[in-house]
Order: C-alpha cells, then sequence, then structure tokens
C-alpha cells in the first residue's frame, strides 16, 4: 500500500500561484483516456472486429501516446492523462474517440476545447498502415498510429500558436474560477457567468482579489490535485511499458487475424447454406422418385448436405478461436491498482479501486479539505 503525503513546509516551498493564474504562461492541456468507441449491440463487436479487452487498453495507451506527442511538442504547459472523460478541467481538454482500429486502419474523432467552452479542435482522423510497415526495420521504434498523432498535435498548434497573451489569460483565470466552482461551489458563486445547453460556456463576472484567503486555499488545493494527477502519470506510463510490446504485436497480427476470422466466416456461411441445399434437394428427391436408384440419390444428396453443413459449423468454432485468442491477449492488458493512503495535515484517506476511482475519492477529499480549512479560519 502506497502512502502519499502532502505537508504544509513542502508546500510553503512551493512557487505560488496567483489569482492572475498558473505560473507558466503556457496552457495545460488534459487528455482524457480515450472513448474506446464499443458499440452497445453486442452483434456490432463482430461485424466491426471489435475486442472490447483490446479497445479499452489501447484507449489507455493511444491517450498516454497523445500526451506525451504534444509534451514533445513543447508548445504548450502540462500535459496529463486523465483517468476520466466526466468533469474535466484543464486550460484545454481533448477527447478522442476511437471509430476504428484493426491494425491495418485506424480511424479516430478529435474534439479539443478551452476551458471557456470554445471548440479549438473538431476532426476525423484516419490512416492506413501497410502490412509491410511492420517489418520495415527503418520503421523501428515508430508507432503504426503516429501520422494520426503527429496531425492532432500540429492542427491544435495551428489553432493556439497566435493566441494573445490576453486570450491565454482569460483561459488560465476561467480554469481556476471553474476549478474553484467545483470544490466550494458557494464560494465561488457569481464569479463566472455559465450558459448551459448544446453549446456550453463560462465567461468571467468578476475575479475575486489576489489576496483573498478563499483564493489562495483554493491555489494549494490545485497544487496538491496536480501532484495527485502527475503521479497517476507515472501508473499510465508503467503501463504503457508494460503493454506497449505486446500491443505493437497485436496490432502486427491483429489485421492477419482479422481477415482470416472474416475468410473463415465467410466460407462457414458458404458450407452451411450449400449444405442445406443439398440437404433440402434430397429431400425434393426422395418425395418425387421411387425406387432404389432414387432413394440412393437422395440419401447422398442428404448425406453429402449433413456434411458441409457440419464442416460449415467446424469453420465457425476456427473463427471464434481467433476471437478467444484476442480476448485471451488483451487480458494482460489489464492494470491493478493498489491502495494508497493519502494524507493532509488534518485528513487522512484511504484510496481504492481502479485508477479512475481512486481519482474521483481523491476529488472528494480535497473538497472536504477546503471545508475543513475553511471552518478552521
Amino acid at each position: 500500500m502506497k502512502s502519499v503525503k502532502f505537508c504544509v513546509l513542502f508546500f510553503s516551498a512551493l512557487l505560488f500561484v496567483s489569482s492572475s493564474g498558473n505560473a507558466s504562461d503556457k496552457l495545460d492541456i488534459a487528455v482524457p483516456v480515450f472513448d474506446p468507441g464499443i458499440p452497445k449491440d453486442y452483434d456490432e463487436w463482430e461485424k466491426q472486429g471489435i475486442f472490447p479487452e483490446v479497445r479499452r487498453a489501447e484507449a489507455n495507451f493511444l491517450a498516454l501516446q497523445l500526451a506525451a506527442a504534444l509534451t514533445d511538442a513543447g508548445h504548450w504547459g502540462a500535459v496529463r492523462v486523465m483517468p476520466t472523460r466526466q468533469d474535466v478541467l484543464s486550460d484545454i481538454v481533448i477527447y478522442a474517440r476511437i471509430q476504428e482500429s484493426t491494425g491495418g486502419s485506424f480511424k479516430a474523432s478529435i474534439l479539443a476545447m478551452d476551458s471557456t467552452g470554445k471548440k479549438l479542435l473538431s476532426k476525423k482522423y484516419k490512416q492506413e498502415v501497410h502490412p509491410r510497415f511492420y517489418s520495415d526495420r527503418s520503421q523501428n521504434g515508430v508507432d503504426p498510429y503516429h501520422k494520426v498523432i503527429s496531425n492532432i498535435v500540429t492542427d491544435l498548434y495551428a489553432k493556439t500558436r497566435k493566441m494573445k497573451a490576453s486570450a491565454v489569460r482569460k483561459i488560465k483565470n476561467t480554469t481556476m474560477l471553474r476549478y474553484g466552482s467545483a470544490i466550494a461551489p458557494e464560494a465561488f458563486e457569481g464569479t463566472l457567468k455559465v450558459r448551459n445547453g448544446k453549446k456550453q460556456s463560462w465567461k468571467i463576472k468578476y475575479m475575486p482579489a489576489e489576496n483573498d484567503p478563499m483564493l489562495q486555499r483554493i491555489n494549494m488545493l490545485r497544487v496538491r490535485d496536480d501532484m495527485f494527477i502527475d503521479a497517476m502519470q507515472t501508473t499510465y506510463q508503467n503501463f504503457s511499458n508494460t503493454v506497449a510490446e505486446d500491443y505493437l504485436s497485436w496490432r502486427q497480427e491483429s489485421s492477419v487475424e482479422y481477415y482470416a476470422m472474416k475468410k473463415a466466416k465467410k466460407k462457414a456461411r458458404g458450407r452451411i447454406f450449400g449444405g442445406i441445399l443439398a440437404a433440402a434437394a434430397g429431400i425434393v428427391v426422395a418425395a418425387e422418385t421411387k425406387g432404389t436408384y432414387g432413394d440412393a440419390a437422395a440419401i447422398g444428396l442428404i448425406g453429402a448436405g449433413a456434411v458441409s453443413v457440419a464442416s460449415g459449423v467446424k469453420k465457425n468454432k476456427e473463427a471464434n478461436q481467433y476471437k478467444a485468442m484476442m480476448a485471451e491477449h488483451a487480458r494482460s492488458f489489464d492494470n491493478a491498482l493498489e491502495p494508497q493512503v493519502v494524507e493532509f495535515e488534518q485528513e487522512t484517506a484511504t484510496l481504492t479501486g481502479t485508477i479512475e476511482e481512486q481519482f474521483v475519492q481523491f476529488r472528494a477529499l480535497l473538497a472536504r479539505v477546503y471545508e475543513s480549512e475553511t471552518a478552521m479560519s
């Protein structure tokens, strides 16, 4: 069990985040885990060649890949992968949904918004990966979906590189006020004008004074929050390191296995259909003919039909084996997070469950810490 402590002396050594925003003038980015794009209809899984375990694993892996590419670009501030798509707050949030991923073809839809609710990027991306890519030594270390990731980074930079300093500051201040409203809604009531509906937006009505005690508490909580999220990045990185090789192997083999499965099912359907027709023909012959030769012909047709149907069923079983192989391979992607104890000055809590569940528990703890500190002041 891990233990995470947040001490007053440690925080006093940190650079204070003022009401004008973060110390950095660059916009921070949150990348929630990708929507895996798994249909609710089970029949669609087979039609689209979707293996849920694989999709959920790559939804985490690809979010980390995108975050790493954004960080390497150096155009933005902190870039963090978030375990949930609900109530994510950052200067910029990038939502992604996997539409197709077969190893040979990748499609995803991207929506990037700033904290004021302005849409920065809304676009669909796709990439075809030739089977020879995986055996090309010159591509060693290059992710098969690198073009999509690179294009997202390029497009987002094109939307943000000409932002004026005043626009950046407005976004960062809005982020801070929205964070305060989430942790202490009563204290920050009236600071933002919120428009709900299809296009939700946030507009600053007034900024609290820089020395406002509630603002200082919220800023300190944000530092603690960021520290916890930064610690989560290590968990994601460990996950990525663990599955990277297996995931690449899956993508390399999945296109072959996926098309083999489709071929097997097509052949199975043909054999079953042909077998049924043969059996039906045998029944007709038996009904319309008399005598030894007619009976023999009928029996032969019916027998051939039965063998064909049985062969088709066998092919279906072989096709299902491909699915079982992929499901078994994907189970190695599962990431279990051990419980951890989080200690504040007056609060101690044990976080348990998945990384998403622990994140939600931590946010609830921050709200309790704010209330406790406010009551003591």
